[in-house]
Order: C-alpha cells, then structure tokens, then sequence
C-alpha cells in the first residue's frame, strides 16, 4: 500500500512529542508538549531543520497551543529562529526536497533496480519508508478476521506504527496509532527485521516472515511464505509521486499465512493469507489523497490499483499492476471508479465509501467491492497525533471478465475521506 497515513506528519509539536522517549505522552495528556531542559536545544534545532524542508509545517506549529509556560517559551524560542520563513510555492517545495539531506531525485538514468538481498530493510538516506501488511484470518471454528499492520518512518527520528484488527463476525473494528522513540526502534539496512516495541517484523528467508502485533485486547503472532513472485510497481519498481520526487514500491500479494491470535486472553489457531507493500523515496504526503485497492483473486491473479486525487477529489494520476495466476506481471494507467455506497463516521463525520464498482478497461474486466463491515476508520485520538483520518478495511470483491465470468476474492481498501458524494 501506498499509503497509508500516511501522512502531513512534519509538524513541530508531533516531533517534540516524540524527541523524548518521556513516558508523559501516555500518562499525561494535558502536559504532553513539556520538555526536558537538556533537550530544548535539540528539538529547537530540529524544529528549523524540519520547517526549511517543509515550509508548510509552520502553519501546524503555529496553531500549537502550549499547555505550560515552559512548553510556551520553547514555541518562542522556535518561533524567533524561523521568524523569517515564508511559506512556499509548490515548485520551491520540489526544489528544497532535491537539495540538502534528502538530494538525489530518482530518475530513469539514475535509477537503481531493487534488489531484494538489499533493499527489504530500512533506507535511511530517503525520506519517507513505510511497510505495510494487510491480511485475511480464518480460525478453526470458521470466525474471520482482517488485520492491518504498518510501520512508518519519516527523516530519520520519526518512527510510527498503526495497527488494526477487523472481527467480521461481531462487526467490530479496533486500532491504535502508535509513535515510537528512535531509541526503542529497531531496523536492519538490508533485510526486513523492523521491531517498534511490542511490534514488528523479521525476515527469516528471502520472502519469509514473522510478524508480530498488539491492539486493543488483541495479539497475533503470524508466519508469512510468499507463494508468488514480487510485483514491481509500474514495470521497475518506481512510482512518480504527486508531491515530491519519485518513490521505490514493490508488492507481495500472496504471502501463505498461518500463526495465531489471542483475543482476551483466548488463544485461536489462524490461517489465511497476507499481502505486503514496501515503499520508500523523498516524496511526502500533505495535499493529494488517494483510493487505493489489493484484490487477491481465486483465479491466482492479483491487482494492485492506485487512484490519487486532489483535496477537491478531482483524480489524478492512476496505476494498474497486474500479478497474473503466470507470475507474468501487466502494467497500465487508467480505471473507472463508481462509489455506491457511502457512510459518514459518527467519531469524526468524516464521509468515505463502502462500496465500489471499478472497471479496467484495457483488461475489460469489472470488480465490484464490499466492505465487511462500514467502521473501519483509523482516526486519531491522542492529542499530539494530528495527522489525518483514513478509512482501510477489509472487503470481499468480485470480478467479471468479457466472457461474464464471475470470480471472487479477498480485498483491502484505503482511502481518505471525501468533500461531499460524488458518482
């Protein structure tokens, strides 16, 4: 996934928040923005590192509202160091992002293929990283389950993780977003081994894993085999990214799963699969959303659709990438979406869709999309957490070919919320 929540995350009280490893952030929501004396240097400095790259940023600093005096002197003391920084244009933001500590745009004369020996593990010199796992659970006793887990990492000391559980039965949607201090974050430069805490991932073969999570009363503990070549997005691995330069990105659509989950304390046997999503370049994420889906369909073809679109909810650029049942890879640009079914959350009133009609048609195939259940929005809850809400689930989809030949699959969407109902 392209994705997700990905997120406006470069603002000044989000990183203050994390610089300290101070366990206020959980304990003390009316305090969270106080700061130790021996660290206001450090975070003042940071503060104006972050603002010359994302100029945008300082419009979130300056609607921070200190909850203390000291918290209070700290915005004075950053506000007097970038008291002479304008926000800037679209192209002088493209232009700050190919300069400095994250220079060297990815173009096709400078590009290097991916190699999965060396590139499944953390990029440090690019600035924005995420892994993400999606997946569909079954238990022995036939109860389903979906499951989301995703670690993020923007510049170098911003280490965050959302993680979700779907009960399908019992229509139930549970998650948490969770911010890590560098100094409990754990990465390999070559090999997919990232643990955020009680979270995380370790390669254990070329294309298998473990993964790890908890949420809301939930654990699960999964084996991961991939059963299918890579998906190399658009052909190469490389994506152009409406905001900033280009970005690396490669899919695993179907990862055999097996492991198990404890909800409460009751241990259940699971089996299902998994898909997984690495990307990583100097791209950012502040004005373009974007609708993005993975089909995994019974006929052993898999999909990965991405559809950007402005905060007007124009459409953008969109990708179609192909994994078929021949481990043969198709690429294109161009799919109709249609949204038949809308939902408005009660928690934010936020407005997104649960059901979708999509046409590709270069490949003259039709899919219709159904959430399982309509609540599977991942909105903040913590103070400091002010980046956006977005609405990922799992969903069931069906494909019909030329011929009228119906196949079934399993499906995640993402997506970010809608301005008004559109067709």
């Amino acid at each position: 996934m392209i994705k997700k929540i990905i997120t406006s995350v470069l603002f000044v009280s989000l990183y203050s928040c994390n610089i300290n490893n101070n366990p206020i952030l959980e304990q003390n929501q009316t305090n969270i923005f106080s700061i130790e004396d021996n660290n206001k240097s450090e975070i003042i400095k940071q503060a104006e590192e972050i603002i010359n790259l994302y100029p945008e940023s300082a419009e979130y600093f300056y609607n921070w509202k200190p909850s203390d005096n000291e918290s209070l002197e700290l915005k004075k003391s950053i506000a007097n160091k970038i008291s002479n920084k304008n926000i800037l244009s679209q192209e002088k933001i493209n232009k700050i992002l190919t300069q400095g500590k994250i220079n060297n745009e990815i173009s096709l004369n400078k590009f290097k293929p991916i190699s999965f020996d060396e590139d499944q593990g953390e990029h440090k010199s690019k600035f924005t990283e995420w892994w993400y796992y999606n997946g569909h659970l079954n238990t022995d006793d036939g109860k389903k389950y979906g499951y989301e887990l995703c670690f993020f990492r923007v510049a170098t000391f911003i280490y965050f993780a959302h993680i979700a559980i779907t009960d399908e039965n019992n229509q139930k949607f549970y998650y948490e977003r969770k911010f890590y201090s560098p100094k409990i974050v754990k990465t390999d430069n070559k090999k997919a081994n990232v643990i955020f805490d009680k979270n995380g991932m370790i390669q254990t073969d070329k294309f298998s894993y473990k993964i790890f999570g908890e949420v809301k009363g939930f654990q699960f503990n999964l084996n991961l085999k991939m059963n299918k070549e890579p998906l190399l997005i658009n052909g190469n691995g490389l994506i152009d990214m409406p905001e900033g330069k280009d970005s690396y990105y490669y899919s695993l659509t179907k990862l055999e799963t097996t492991g198990f989950l404890i909800e409460n304390g009751v241990r259940k046997n699971v089996k299902g699969q998994s898909w997984f999503d690495h990307q990583w370049g100097n791209f950012y994420v502040m004005r373009v959303g974007w609708d993005w889906f993975s089909f995994q369909m019974e006929d052993n073809t898999e999909y990965n659709l991405f559809s950007f679109r402005n905060k007007k909810d124009q459409t953008l650029k969109q990708y179609v990438n192909v994994l078929n049942s021949n481990n043969k890879s198709d690429h294109s640009v161009g799919f109709n979406i249609q949204r038949l079914d809308w939902w408005t959350s009660p928690f934010t009133n936020d407005l997104y869709v649960t059901k979708w009609k999509i046409d590709i048609p270069q490949r003259k195939e039709t899919f219709i999309v159904t959430a399982v259940h309509p609540g599977q929005e991942v909105f903040p809850i913590k103070k400091y957490d002010i980046a956006p809400s977005y609405w990922e689930g799992k969903c069931y989809v069906e494909k019909q070919d030329e011929n009228g030949k119906i196949t079934k699959g399993l499906s995640y969407v993402e997506h970010f919320k809608y301005l008004k109902q559109i067709p």
